[in-house]
């Protein structure tokens, strides 16, 4: 554990699916402690329980920091490991490393992630209660019940094959029919070889309930724009890609394109699952990141190369971005 600028890191590897403890399978029970009493009470109020499957693993973690909170996998563990989440309390905010898009997570929503050179890195705020559910399987198993013959199952299955990261664009709400099936893989009725079925049949519903509420409703987003519109849209963000430091408005860029205010931002938000000044803002964000770590530059002298009239407005927008002040990073 490291005290770094605002925020302290801790490790967080992914529960493995090989049963390496005492634990019976389909039984949820509780993780001993990684650290002792005393750095526990200074850290957080912590709670891990685990349930290991024949083809499946759950890990619950409940409980509040009392710091702000970088979570990393340190030790490379489980991202072999694909894994569906379901956030019953608190907000999550993940991000790749060297990105600046941000997915928030808040109460009640889930999301669905594939991350098996670790890039991916969550933050949790201070003195919020949190709860989440966060199912692993191995892609063997998940690729025998992803369905066959529809585009956005295809398109998992290729990404999956290929080793790519994968993140749903977006945090849909949590289903009834799967708060149902996670009642159930809390307090299943049967014990032993039956049990385990059950258990394993709930988060398969689960996880395809996930699947479906990401990967299929964005699949039938995407499908509603034409070629040409896609065009458009590619067009539009290559366009951005090397003027993001123009001082861009939105009449400019339809007039530029030849189309209306409603249909360019419309197109661009269903393409690229972000409006076109959310690119626009995270294009100038990674560029400043890179000017601060590689530059003799002040902020000051930054935040104006990136279209911020007011430093302390860019310095606010930076540490969202990032969890760090840009001082830190030109220190």
């Amino acid at each position: 554990m490291n005290s770094i600028y605002n925020f302290t890191t801790i490790d967080a590897p992914k529960v493995t699916l090989k049963q390496e403890t005492e634990f019976p399978f389909a039984e949820l029970c509780e993780v001993p402690s990684i650290v002792d009493d005393e750095t526990r009470r200074e850290l957080a109020d912590i709670n891990l329980f685990d349930m290991h499957l024949p083809n499946f693993a759950m890990r619950i973690s409940q409980g509040k920091y009392k710091h702000n909170v970088l979570m990393v996998n340190s030790g490379n563990v489980g991202l072999e490991y694909l894994g569906s989440c379901l956030f019953l309390e608190g907000n999550v905010k993940t991000r790749l490393r060297v990105d600046t898009n941000c997915m928030e997570s808040p109460v009640g929503t889930q999301n669905f992630k594939y991350d098996p050179n670790n890039e991916f890195r969550h933050w949790l705020p201070a003195n919020v209660p949190f709860r989440i559910a966060h199912f692993s399987v191995s892609p063997d198993h998940f690729l025998q019940f992803l369905p066959d013959g529809e585009s956005w199952s295809e398109n998992l299955k290729t990404r999956i094959l290929r080793r790519e990261r994968i993140l749903g664009q977006r945090t849909p709400a949590i289903t009834l029919a799967q708060a149902q099936a996670l009642q159930l893989v809390l307090n299943c009725p049967l014990g032993g070889k039956l049990g385990q079925t059950m258990i394993e049949t709930a988060i398969v519903q689960i996880m395809l309930l996930n699947l479906h509420s990401l990967f299929q409703v964005e699949e039938a987003q995407r499908s509603d724009v034409s070629q040409k519109d896609r065009n458009m849209a590619n067009a539009v963000k290559d366009h951005i890609g090397n003027t993001y430091l123009a001082d861009h408005t939105l009449n400019d860029l339809t007039k530029h394109f030849a189309t209306n205010t409603n249909k360019l931002m419309s197109v661009f938000k269903k393409v690229f699952g972000m409006s076109i000044f959310e690119y626009i803002g995270d294009l100038r964000m990674k560029h400043a990141h890179d000017l601060l770590a590689k530059e003799d530059l002040t902020v000051t002298e930054v935040s104006k190369l990136v279209g911020y009239k007011n430093p302390n407005h860019f310095s606010a927008a930076f540490k969202k971005k990032f969890g760090v002040s840009p001082v830190k990073v030109g220190s």
